[in-house]
Formats: structure tokens, sequence, C-alpha cells
């Protein structure tokens, strides 16, 4: 697969986990990452070691608040950052059919 490394890839949930992996991946392929995690020390931990493979920038966002949620948004909308892949890797658990959840 060809990828565009002028492109950045916003990846939710890039701290940890899958998330944190693919951020890897990407950034050795010369693709600027930006990950957005609520936890501060995971996320400045996550950035750092991604900017010893290549660039790499975070974003603290609590997800279920809506205020956190907008700077994500915010970040997102402003056509500099020019985003061009995105992959949600945030994890939650809440034992319930989908279609009872709501959006808070």
């Amino acid at each position: 697969m060809k990828f565009n490394n002028s492109k950045i890839a916003l990846l939710i949930g890039g701290t940890s986990g899958m998330g944190l992996e693919t951020a890897k991946q990407l950034a050795a392929l010369n693709i600027e990452v930006v990950v957005v995690g609520n936890n501060q020390d995971k996320l400045d931990s996550a950035v750092k070691e991604l900017n010893t493979i290549g660039k790499a920038s975070g974003i603290q966002a609590n997800l279920y608040h809506q205020q956190s949620l907008q700077k994500v948004l915010d970040y997102a909308a402003q056509t500099r950052n020019n985003i061009g892949y995105l992959v949600n890797a945030a994890g939650y658990f809440n034992p319930k059919p989908f279609v009872e959840h709501t959006q808070d």
C-alpha cells in the first residue's frame, strides 16, 4: 500500500495498544502522526517514543467531555493541518446493545 507522507495521521486513542503500534508504523513510513489521549503522562510518553521514529505530537482530550472533544474537532477542522488519515483506536467497553447508547 502506498501512503501519502505529505498528509498527517490523526490517531484517536494512540497512546497505547493498537493505536500506538499503528502510530509507530505510520511514523516509520515518514508520516507525521498526531495522537489523541486522555492521560497526559501516557500521551507525553507516546509522543516522546514516536519522535524517536518520526515526527509526532499529541492532543490531550477526554472524549467524554464536549469541551475537551472540541479541541480535537477544532484541530481537525484547520485545513493547514492537512489530515489525510484517521485511525480510531480509542478503547471503551460498555456491555449493552449499540442502539441503547446515547451521544453522552
